[in-house]
């Protein structure tokens, strides 16, 4: 297996809190994901590790302008590799869940997280969250608007071309709202932690307050009351990358993807 039973635990931990300082602000979860073992479990909380091939099936990939990926197994005993052309600007990869299962409920909570670095800080475009199905989540304008971040309803965060700092993000119905950029800038290759806790609002529909994290630092906060909800907007887990010249291969390196869901 990838992990050994402390990385097990430890994943857990990242969670829920188990032994170590949460992620995440204080919250009222129970002590695992299965908190009402052996009743129904109170979340559902996959997280998607890149150890082999199978790894990557519940995914769906899509290449941008010739850009490829690939599960590569001599790093944290497996990520995944997305890769743009080296003459090719623009040229990317993009990974999204295959089903959209993640709904936003009243009173209920979402949380995201993804470890990932990029070769290039800079010179290239990221997603990380969660999005509807969309076959080009980034049209490598590489800006902070709804022209570059084609995905129509959208939560995560989003990293600009031509700079090494991230926003915060929520989309609905092509309508834009942002916070940042985040202090926390990204290296070149060097990993970092992108996680978020969506609170849903207990009695208005499609309102909610996101907190964002790096590193396991709390970094910015949106609340919202035009949250992509309804039945029309179920999200699921994605990322993409897209590079900012056509200068030499860059790529992105995704070590796991977790997405818990409150029931």
């Amino acid at each position: 297996m990838k992990r050994s039973t402390f990385g097990i635990l430890a994943a857990l931990a990242i969670f829920v809190g188990i032994g170590m300082t949460p992620m995440f602000a204080p919250r009222d979860i129970e002590k695992t994901p299965w908190g009402n073992f052996p009743g129904s479990p109170a979340w559902y909380a996959p997280v998607y590790e890149f150890d082999n091939e199978q790894g990557i099936d519940p995914f769906t990939t899509t290449a941008l302008s010739s850009g490829t990926g690939a599960v590569t197994t001599d790093e944290n005993l497996g990520v995944y590799t997305l890769s743009g052309a080296a003459t090719t600007d623009n040229s990317g990869f993009q990974l999204q869940g295959d089903m959209e299962t993640v709904s936003l409920n009243l009173g209920k909570k979402v949380l995201f997280m993804e470890r990932l670095k990029g070769s290039d800080a800079t010179e290239s475009e990221y997603f990380a969250g969660l999005s509807i199905t969309d076959t080009t989540m980034l049209s490598g304008t590489g800006t902070l608007a709804i022209a570059s971040v084609t995905m129509s309803d959208a939560i995560g965060f989003y990293k600009p071309d031509g700079q090494a700092t991230y926003y915060g993000v929520i989309i609905r119905d092509s309508v834009l709202t942002s916070v940042g950029p985040f202090a926390t800038s990204m290296a070149d290759d060097t990993y970092l932690r992108l996680s978020f806790e969506i609170q849903m609002d207990g009695t208005t529909a499609g309102k909610g307050t996101v907190n964002f994290y790096m590193n396991n630092v709390q970094v910015g906060q949106l609340t919202s009351t035009t949250m992509p909800y309804d039945t029309e907007e179920i999200l699921t887990p994605a990322t993409a990358f897209v590079t900012g010249n056509n200068t030499g291969t860059k790529t992105a390196k995704v070590d796991y993807i977790g997405v818990a869901v409150e029931r």
